[in-house]
């Protein structure tokens, strides 16, 4: 199955916006944060990988961020 990846508009939605948000933000912070990705030219985000936060996979965590996969054109970030 081909991974799906979610546009960042959907980013402020829960459970997204916690893993946005990490360790914690504010509803205005996690707004600027999704300015700056569509800035970026990023255009959405895979939330795929062998760690668990929630209910939210993702490919690692640390202490104060979260690596997730992300999209620019055809072009996959990490």
């Amino acid at each position: 199955m081909k991974p799906s990846f979610l546009p960042v508009d959907k980013l402020a939605q829960e459970p997204y916006s916690g893993i946005l948000g990490y360790p914690k933000a504010t509803k205005k912070q996690i707004a600027l944060r999704i300015a700056e990705l569509q800035e970026l030219g990023i255009s959405g985000v895979l939330f795929d990988g062998p760690m668990t936060i929630g209910t939210v996979n993702v490919l690692g965590k640390g202490y104060a961020g979260i690596v997730v996969l992300a999209k620019k054109g055809t072009k996959k970030l990490r």
